[in-house]
């Protein structure tokens, strides 16, 4: 919904937008819409292109950063693995 909102203040169709992105216009329609639910290359290219948090792209416009806790890392086996949400979504677009 915060895509949709974005994209229509700035006066721009799905195509155009698409073509900024690097996706179709038929997936910026299906996350628009919350049909699909993009990849960490897709969040990061329409983060890039809108100025939109990742974070925000991925759970909308309800995610509210200040009630985020500190990532906690567990060490098991004598490596560290994040053991909130938070850390593993972190990680995942922190992947490269």
């Amino acid at each position: 919904m915060i895509l949709r909102k974005w994209r229509e203040q700035q006066g721009l169709s799905r195509a155009a937008l698409a073509r900024m992105v690097g996706v179709s216009s038929v997936m910026i329609g299906y996350i628009e819409s919350g049909q699909r639910n993009p990849g960490r290359g897709t969040v990061l290219a329409i983060s890039k292109v809108t100025g939109i948090s990742p974070l925000l792209l991925m759970f909308g416009e309800d995610f509210d950063a200040n009630a985020i806790e500190p990532i906690a890392m567990q060490k098991s086996a004598g490596s560290q693995h994040p053991t909130s949400s938070i850390g593993r979504i972190v990680n995942f677009l922190l992947k490269r």
